[in-house]
């Protein structure tokens, strides 16, 4: 971690480790969303420890699946129908 004024740096590496992941994947999915901040005398960009924090936040919620009811009910007329044909009815045949 680099202190430079009132504000607290960390380098990709130290990023990575806080996160728990490879160097390469926090590039690919954290840092290219973050602003990099080239301090003077150093080469490599730093990211701010305040920004780090907040995307440490962000938690991935997953939407439960919704149950969707089907109608399957087929009319008496439709069963003596297909009855009469030698032929099932359809379980999804809506009926209107």
């Amino acid at each position: 971690m680099i202190e430079y004024g009132s504000e607290q740096y960390l380098t990709a590496s130290e990023v990575a480790k806080r996160f728990k992941i490879s160097r390469g994947t926090c590039y690919s999915n954290i840092l290219k969303h973050m602003q990099k901040c080239y301090l003077p005398g150093r080469k490599h960009a730093l990211y701010r420890l305040s920004e780090v924090e907040q995307v440490s936040q962000v938690r991935i919620v997953e939407k439960s699946p919704e149950l969707v009811a089907v109608d399957c009910s087929v009319s008496a007329e439709r069963v003596l129908a297909a009855k009469q044909l030698h032929a099932l009815p359809s379980p999804l045949t809506i009926v209107s």
